[in-house]
Parts: C-alpha cells; structure tokens; sequence
C-alpha cells in the first residue's frame, strides 16, 4: 500500500505540489480566522502578609525560586526575617 502512494508521488508530482499547495492555503486561511480570547496573565505572583501591628505588614514578591518552599514555611520564614 505504501509503495503504490510512494510510485504515484513519483510519477504526479504535478498533483502532489498542488495538494501541497492547497493544504500550505487552507492553513493559512484557518489561522487567520482563529480566535485570540485571552492573553496569558504574565505579572508576578506576590505574598501579602497582614499583620496586627500595621507597621510590620509587607508585601514580598513570589518568583520561582520561591516555589519549592510550602505557603506556611514561606510565611514562617519571612516573619522570622522581619
């Protein structure tokens, strides 16, 4: 079976460049026609920290390097720091 698609490519060329061509033209025409809803959200994640005495609350940022840490062990962390 794939040696009678393979001779036929051989032999047609003609009409495999023209398949081609058509498939390189609906593409083309289908991506133009794709809808774009959402832009990925790219900000930083960040960790607030609400503490009674107002002058202790912080803001911290929260990369990836931060990731590997658990939420409670991040905040335990950042307090003993404070």
């Amino acid at each position: 079976m794939l040696d009678k698609i393979i001779l036929y490519s051989i032999r047609n060329k003609l009409v495999v460049g023209i398949l081609t061509l058509g498939l390189i033209v609906w593409g083309t025409y289908s991506i133009t026609r794709l809808p774009i809803d959402a832009v990925p959200d790219v900000t930083n994640n960040q960790v607030q920290i609400i503490t009674t005495a107002p002058s202790q609350s912080a803001t911290f940022g929260f990369d990836g390097s931060m990731t590997k840490y658990s939420f409670g062990l991040l905040v335990r962390y950042l307090m003993t720091v404070l």
